[in-house]
């Protein structure tokens, strides 16, 4: 079975009564890995990672890029992720991505920032995935948040 350890607000998450690290698998482990994927710069050699971070880098030569060219990183990065899951032998049909069902974003003109919502359908159902706070033009902002599905 395929897990990873848990993060939340950028930090591995740690249990406070045990003092052991937390973990996540399945649906929570999809939409994690789908965070982690978007907030990695695209690195060609591993063929992972998204072009988003390359946007907030050049903010200043691309003022706020828009909705259909971040919603085109976005599908990118999915995508990149789901051919990762195809050649790892411990993914399980609960964390592999079948398909995007909705991709929602949220635009703040004042700030420039930009949040996601996305709904993906893993081969065993469904996961909403909720990835908040991410910035398409400010480096400051672009901080993982991993919300809970449960």
């Amino acid at each position: 079975m395929g897990w990873t350890l848990k993060i939340v607000d950028g930090q591995l998450d740690l249990d406070v009564n045990t003092g052991l690290l937390n973990t996540v698998e399945g649906e929570r482990k999809c939409a994690q890995d789908i965070a982690e994927c978007m907030l990695q710069e695209y690195d060609p050699v591993q063929n992972y990672g998204s072009y988003l971070t390359a946007v907030v880098a050049n903010s200043t030569a691309i003022p706020f890029a828009g909705d259909l060219f971040i919603r085109h990183y976005i599908s990118q990065a999915v995508d990149t992720l789901k051919s990762k899951q195809l050649e790892d032998p411990a993914s399980t049909p609960d964390e592999r991505i079948n398909e995007i069902s909705q991709l929602l974003t949220v635009t703040d003109q004042d700030t420039q920032t930009m949040g996601f919502y996305l709904k993906v359908e893993t081969e065993s159902g469904s996961a909403e995935t909720s990835i908040t706070n991410l910035s398409a033009s400010q480096a400051t902002s672009l901080n993982q948040l991993y919300e809970d599905i449960s």
